[in-house]
């Protein structure tokens, strides 16, 4: 299966998923050598980012429009993501709150709390149905490896009423899985969200080795494409170059430590 042209028409809103972050390395918080997925936002309707324009520098001069520049933005990227699923398992984590069990009801804290302000930040990959330039499919994925989410109460109404989160992507300088950005590479050394375009679906698989486990498995439902679909393997946010690829999971070249955080980009059928 051919890398894409990066040219493409996305089609349908397909996929959400958010992470909780480990604090040392800033990549998917896995809790054991079990993958860890994230947790995944059903009923997708819409994903919208508003990106700020220059800032537009007039001077004026002799009467007139003298000279005209422009320079960065000084405010951030926002967007919006609204979905038809209440799932109190993904608010809890971006609320900093606890899901309660009562008999057997569950419930959550709901509007202003002490927790307030203290939300954390998240990582998040998004993705859209596609098709390139020749017709076949591809993917269009959004990859934010920083983002702190706010759930929003949601109205009722007789029909459907999707839930809206506000979303504020952080500005970072590495990726998911913790590599840092390049010039060389990327072109630019920080940035709010990644855009990437795959032939297969996009996938983050997150592992926490034990000392003992080697070779760290995906989940039956994503095994991988191909062994050249499987992107990148890191460990504590390094590259691992010569850890071992299989469709079912890796084998990174050292034996991971107890804590030790293993990640995978790669791409699924």
């Amino acid at each position: 299966m051919a890398a894409p042209s990066g040219r493409y028409v996305p089609v349908g809103f397909r996929f959400a998923c958010i992470f909780e972050l480990d604090a040392t390395y800033g990549v998917p918080k896995a809790t054991s050598t079990t993958v860890y997925e994230g947790v995944t936002l059903h009923g997708n309707k819409t994903l919208e980012l508003v990106e700020p324009e220059f800032r537009r520098i007039e001077v004026a001069g002799e009467d007139r429009l003298f000279a005209l520049d422009v320079l960065p933005s000084i405010t951030g990227m926002t967007g919006t993501l609204n979905v038809a699923e209440r799932n109190l398992d993904a608010e809890v984590i971006a609320r900093n709150l606890k899901k309660v069990t009562i008999g057997e009801a569950v419930m959550m804290l709901g509007g202003v709390t002490d927790q307030s302000g203290y939300e954390p930040q998240l990582g998040m990959i998004a993705y859209a149905q596609a098709e390139d330039e020749t017709g076949a499919r591809c993917w269009e994925c959004r990859m934010f490896p920083r983002v702190v989410l706010f759930p929003r109460e949601a109205a009722y109404s007789e029909g459907e009423a999707p839930k809206q989160w506000s979303m504020t992507p952080m500005v970072v300088s590495k990726h998911l899985w913790g590599v840092s950005f390049a010039s060389a590479t990327e072109g630019a050394l920080v940035g709010q969200v990644l855009r990437v375009n795959t032939r297969g679906k996009p996938h983050i698989a997150a592992w926490k080795g034990d000392n003992t486990v080697t070779k760290f498995l995906f989940s039956a439902d994503h095994q991988a494409v191909s062994t050249a679909k499987i992107h990148i393997v890191t460990v504590n946010g390094a590259a691992d170059a010569t850890a071992t690829k299989e469709v079912d999971g890796v084998t990174p070249t050292a034996k991971p430590g107890s804590g030790d955080m293993i990640v995978c980009f790669y791409e699924y059928a």
